[in-house]
């Protein structure tokens, strides 16, 4: 599995956000056989827990630029691989392992550097997965974080930029910690948009790719697979005439189907859309957006139709 600075969370915050495809009129669309989150809801949290930002100047931010999503702030020590967050308590705002698209909820018990009880602080990087937030950061964002403890955020004198927040208890109400005395932090979230990436070995790859007959048009299925832990956007495009020229070189399909499936320019099915365009890519776009993310625990499986209609 890759490390966390090589997978996107550690440039997410450094691209810009790749635009869908849109289908346009078309309407050629894919089955999603698969799908891999549920829409996100704050109605399983306590409100009464409920992010309140401090009027007064934020704390200076750190020098180093973070690359996990959540990290110890002064005087903290986790007590899970801080390096690692894949293997942190991640689940989704219905109690699912893993975060969601666009939710998540996680529990982290940490201790103190002290002996005797003391506040523990959490840094809260918010350009990053499963964060998802985009600059400019704003009091909304931080509206979204839930807990029924007795924590406060206090946003970072740059937050507008840089996007961290720090998390601590108030008061010693149960919730401080020592260096032998372990504390459980735990909150939930809504998050913003998963970035969009291209494919690739550290993101997500097309893992199976098939045509067969489909009452005489060009049936495609294909599987994407996911590489992070957490939700990124993808996008599924696969070369017809490669695809057709290797399925008539292993026998699967004939000249005639080759010859009458290769002009196919609309794609259709009940859950997505897709289209040929340039070079013969064809790129599958579902319709529902929370099916055009992906992560390594839920492969999506894309089907479509060439329409009889779609020939020049």
């Amino acid at each position: 599995m890759s490390r966390p600075e090589d997978t996107p969370r550690g440039v997410r915050h450094r691209l810009a956000r790749a635009v869908r495809a849109v289908a346009g009129v078309l309407g050629a669309v894919a089955l999603v056989a698969v799908a891999a989150t549920a829409s996100p809801t704050a109605a399983v949290w306590e409100d009464r827990g409920r992010t309140v930002l401090p009027v007064s100047a934020g704390d200076p931010a750190p020098e180093s630029e973070a690359v996990v999503p959540i990290t110890s702030g002064a005087n903290t020590v986790f007590q899970v691989d801080e390096n690692d967050p894949e293997t942190w308590a991640w689940t989704n705002n219905t109690g699912t392992p893993w975060p969601a698209a666009q939710d998540f909820c996680i529990t982290l018990p940490v201790r103190t550097d002290t002996t005797e009880l003391s506040a523990w602080e959490l840094e809260l990087h918010f350009p990053l997965s499963p964060w998802d937030w985009d600059a400019p950061f704003n009091a909304q964002m931080t509206s979204q974080i839930y807990y029924s403890a007795n924590y406060s955020l206090t946003p970072a004198d740059d937050y507008e930029t840089s996007g961290l927040v720090y998390m601590r208890p108030d008061t010693d109400m149960g919730e401080w910690a020592s260096s032998t005395v372990t504390y459980t932090v735990a909150f939930c979230a809504q998050t913003g948009e998963p970035a969009y990436f291209p494919p690739g070995p550290d993101t997500y790859e097309i893992t199976s790719l098939s045509v067969a007959d489909s009452g005489g048009q060009a049936r495609v299925t294909l599987v994407v697979t996911g590489v992070t832990w957490y939700f990124i956007g993808y996008t599924a495009t696969f070369n017809l005439k490669d695809l057709l020229d290797q399925s008539l070189a292993d026998g699967e399909i004939t000249q005639a189907q080759y010859d009458a499936w290769l002009p196919t320019k609309i794609w259709y099915g009940p859950g997505a859309s897709g289209a040929t365009g340039a070079d013969y890519n064809v790129t599958v776009t579902p319709y529902n957006v929370f099916n055009t993310y992906i992560n390594e625990h839920v492969p999506i499986l894309l089907q479509v139709t060439g329409s009889q209609y779609a020939v020049e």
